[in-house]
């Protein structure tokens, strides 16, 4: 069996030497927690959607979420869901100023014993999943998505950028590359914390994009590269009649290059990728850094510790699409004879939140985003705290949220 040289190419990172819309509409605001009814934890990227339409969101990292809902929706209708939990549906009207907390209670049948020995051929359950595209939206369709960036030294906040995007998603039987066109975005930078690096995420929303693997399993299972991993089933359960699979890899030969281990949860029943969430198996630092870092300084050693992948889809009728993806990286840089290494960590992800069926994805050069761009030096400013209107976007995780508190009490005293 011979392996690629396969990576996920569009993540590239870059270090440089530093010597220091829309028509606005009216909406409501609704604000919410989503936890385990029996653990009391809180459950990351739970799926938010206005029944009846097409707009949506999810919760973060720690549970909250918040999503603008037009006035012009009569009766509206919260739906929240999470994988391996009872959807629930709230009224909009229950939801006031403060945040709701939303309790799911799990919903998952194990199997009889009898059912446990019925077990598909793991491998090629996982290759007809990334195959079987006609589980998935067969049209072309423009997503308004919501992207952030995040770079961190230590546990400080040095770089943030967001960004709403159109992606126009080509149907997923169709080799054609998705496009992305950018609406609005805003960033800031405080290169004083980076001390003499500056880190740059090079390809914006495309880094978050090219994790879709039903749209682009080259990158981790195409071809021959399938048969270079063991697959464990290490869950099985029925939720809504469908038989849910999450199976783990993990690569045959460990001292193999550019591979990757984790797990997948597929929908048996529909042959249907739910989730994936996996890491790079990092043999050689050195070797890996190649994958990542485009331009340095050549008394630079740069190498990554940990380099995580997550991506979900939902549905949007009766089809599986790209709903939520995010990537986080984290890195040690040393210059040569110092004694103490610095370490960076990067997170990138971007949510669907809203969905309309286009005729072509084909988009205006001038408008159309591109690999080589970097947002941090596109993005505009944080000067405006309503800057994005009545767009949904992630609810930012507390020490976001403090750095853009900051940022923009600073650029108040400016003015």
């Amino acid at each position: 069996m011979k392996l690629k040289n396969t990576q996920i190419k569009s993540i590239v990172l870059v270090f440089l030497m530093s010597t220091t819309a829309l028509i606005a509409q009216d909406f409501k605001t609704v604000k919410g927690i989503v936890k385990s009814a029996e653990s009391k934890q809180v459950l990351e990227f739970a799926s938010i959607q206005l029944m009846g339409t097409e707009l949506k969101t999810i919760s973060n990292t720690e549970g909250t979420f918040e999503i603008k809902v037009p006035l012009s929706v009569k009766n509206a209708q919260l739906r929240i869901s999470f994988l391996g939990y009872a959807n629930r549906v709230f009224s909009v009207d229950q939801f006031d100023t403060k945040e709701k907390v939303i309790e799911l209670f799990s919903q998952v049948t194990e199997l009889e014993g009898v059912e446990l020995e019925r077990l598909t051929d793991l491998k090629n359950l996982i290759q007809t999943s990334l195959e079987r595209k006609e589980s998935y939206v067969q049209d072309a369709q423009r997503l308004t998505t919501f992207y952030r960036e995040t770079i961190k030294k230590g546990n400080k906040n040095a770089a943030l950028a967001e960004a709403v995007n159109y992606v126009y998603k080509a149907p997923y039987q169709n080799s054609q590359l998705d496009r992305i066109s950018l609406i609005k975005s805003r960033k800031q930078t405080d290169y004083s914390r980076l001390d003499t690096v500056a880190l740059k995420l090079q390809g914006g929303p495309f880094n978050a994009l090219f994790i879709d693997l039903v749209k682009y399993p080259r990158y981790i299972f195409e071809g021959d590269l399938i048969d270079a991993y063991n697959y464990t089933l290490v869950e099985q359960n029925y939720q809504d009649q469908d038989l849910i699979y999450t199976i783990a890899f993990e690569p045959i030969q460990v001292n193999r290059e550019y591979m990757y281990k984790g797990t997948l949860k597929i929908n048996a029943s529909k042959v249907q990728l739910l989730q994936a969430s996996y890491a790079l198996n990092i043999i050689d630092p050195d070797r890996a850094a190649q994958l990542f870092v485009r331009k340095k300084p050549s008394n630079l050693r740069v190498w990554p510790k940990q380099v995580n992948y997550f991506v979900n889809y939902g549905l949007y009728k009766e089809k599986g699409i790209y709903n939520y993806s995010n990537v986080n990286m984290s890195f040690t840089v040393n210059y040569r004879r110092k004694i103490f290494n610095k370490n960076f960590t990067l997170k990138a992800e971007m949510a669907t939140t809203d969905i309309k069926p286009i005729e072509s994805t084909k988009i205006e050069k001038d408008n159309r985003f591109k690999t080589s761009i970097i947002l941090v030096d596109q993005a505009e400013g944080f000067s405006d705290p309503d800057f994005w209107g009545a767009f949904n976007i992630i609810e930012p995780e507390k020490s976001i949220e403090v750095a853009i508190r900051k940022i923009q009490r600073k650029l108040r005293q400016l003015n």
